[in-house]
């Protein structure tokens, strides 16, 4: 992953890596292309439970404190970019349960009510995301996409993210999931090469 190819990179045992942009970069390591950009995706499925009962329906990422939260893959990058976007609405991280799914169990653990919103990272066209998102329309219900309104703090106070949009649509079209534009962040990963390597 990105953090074995940035500590091979800064061990000097690669050449070239390909490094998430909300890691840490080698001191040795310089950009030479950007290889694609990523969006943080953040949703409640439809119908959420908490233990066996209705929940109160969570509309914006303040309410949820005290709630569980599915984070897709395995990567710590993706546990602290949650933690970024919770502590911008005031949430404290210690006040949620983070759950993490591998991406090949996603769309099971979503289907089984495992947590009560979601955090996916990726690309916009990304399959592992689309695939969740599905399995979280629950008898034809729609999942609800949180905006992360405040995209262009978050991107101020961490420059490694960007204020971004996706799109209407973008994770399938009857109907539309999103049904409009969100607000979100986004992040790039890069490759990124050895400094004082013959070009």
């Amino acid at each position: 992953g990105a953090v074995a190819s940035a500590t091979m990179l800064g061990d000097g045992k690669a050449d070239l890596a390909i490094i998430r942009g909300d890691l840490d970069v080698p001191k040795n390591a310089q950009a030479v292309a950007t290889l694609r950009k990523n969006v943080a995706v953040l949703w409640v499925p439809s119908s959420a439970k908490v233990r066996g009962k209705k929940a109160p329906a969570i509309t914006k990422i303040a309410q949820l404190e005290g709630r569980r939260i599915g984070v897709l893959g395995r990567t710590q990058a993706n546990v602290n970019l949650l933690k970024v976007i919770l502590r911008q609405y005031g949430v404290d991280p210690a006040k949620v349960e983070i759950i993490q799914f591998p991406a090949n169990e996603a769309a099971e653990a979503i289907r089984s009510q495992k947590a009560d919103a979601y955090l996916a990272a990726g690309p916009v066209n990304s399959k592992i995301t689309t695939d969740a998102i599905a399995a979280s329309a629950r008898d034809g219900g729609t999942p609800k996409f949180l905006a992360i309104d405040s995209a262009e703090a978050i991107a101020q106070n961490h420059p490694a993210y960007e204020a971004s949009e996706i799109p209407a649509g973008t994770f399938g079209s009857a109907p539309s999931r999103p049904e409009e534009e969100i607000k979100t962040i986004s992040f790039s990963h890069h490759i990124v090469a050895r400094r004082g390597i013959a070009e």
